[in-house]
């Protein structure tokens, strides 16, 4: 645009959870609201526009009654809401079951090679493309593989 790069990215996603700047709980947030008003830097029943303390004067947390701002990342409230969030998270990827692999047969090693071809500069130790593909196992066999593989799921699934 006029000469100048503009580089869009997508919005970060926020781990924390949402804090109300209404009542400075978290969780929620000011629209949906329904606690009394707390200033998020004297933790008292008013606004934060209408607080009176001076800068010098300590902070007071509005949830856990720190002396720190209630929208502090260290506040012990957040660690406890955040130690009950995350074991949930593991339990939900432990819940969900492996996806089953195919047995598909390891490839064997590649055979030595002559003399000749040691010397080559392209041999430094690894196959060729053409030496992998000679000892693949023939497609019918990995289609075999397949096809049992796709029954078997299909036994799992119809019951479901």
């Amino acid at each position: 645009i006029l000469n100048s790069i503009v580089k869009f990215e997508y919005p970060k996603r926020r781990s924390d959870p949402p804090q109300c700047h209404n009542c400075q709980k978290y969780g929620h947030t000011c629209n949906y609201c329904h606690h009394d008003t707390r200033c998020v830097k004297c933790g008292s029943e008013h606004s934060t526009d209408e607080c009176t303390k001076q800068r010098e004067e300590p902070a007071k947390c509005a949830n856990c009654g720190g002396n720190h701002t209630a929208n502090y990342k260290g506040c012990q409230s957040l660690k406890k809401i955040l130690n009950r969030i995350k074991p949930k998270a593991k339990k939900i990827n432990k819940e969900h079951q492996p996806i089953p692999t195919l047995a598909i047969p390891p490839i064997p090693p590649p055979s030595r090679r002559s003399g000749n071809e040691a010397s080559s500069p392209n041999s430094k130790g690894k196959p060729s493309y053409a030496e992998i593909a000679a000892n693949r196992p023939p497609p019918d066999q990995s289609l075999h593989i397949i096809t049992k593989f796709l029954d078997e799921l299909k036994s799992i699934l119809n019951p479901l």
